[in-house]
């Protein structure tokens, strides 16, 4: 299951509002080792696409960082997701990239409890 012998904090995430053609998203967080010895951390990132015309997964694993961190240390780290993870195949295998709001999860699992959520749009 991945376990680890000591426990890690997120904080400062910034998801940005908007998604980027050219630039995908940049999602960045603080991630903290707050236990009494060094561990790495797995931080994942996950898309849903709010309203799309074919059923789409709740969440989707899209990115992740692994840092390794003493106790007590804090890095910053950022996950790019390139644009074209934002899109899917149709029924007739056609693949779309459609505008509308994106759900941005943040975490250490996909069942993470504390997972940082947010939200983020692409225009036509």
């Amino acid at each position: 299951y991945g376990l680890s012998y000591t426990k890690f904090g997120l904080s400062g995430v910034e998801i940005p509002s908007r998604l980027d053609r050219a630039k995908g998203l940049c999602v960045k967080a603080d991630v903290t080792n707050e236990g009494s010895v060094a561990g790495t951390a797995l931080c994942q990132l996950y898309v849903r696409d709010k309203v799309a015309r074919i059923a789409r997964p709740i969440k989707e694993l899209k990115g992740f960082c692994r840092v390794q961190l003493q106790a007590g240390e804090t890095k910053r780290i950022s996950i790019d997701v390139p644009f074209k993870e934002f899109g899917f195949l149709d029924s007739d295998f056609v693949f779309h990239v459609e505008p509308g709001e994106f759900d941005i999860f943040v975490g250490f699992d996909s069942g993470d409890a504390g997972m940082v959520t947010g939200t983020t749009v692409l225009e036509d």
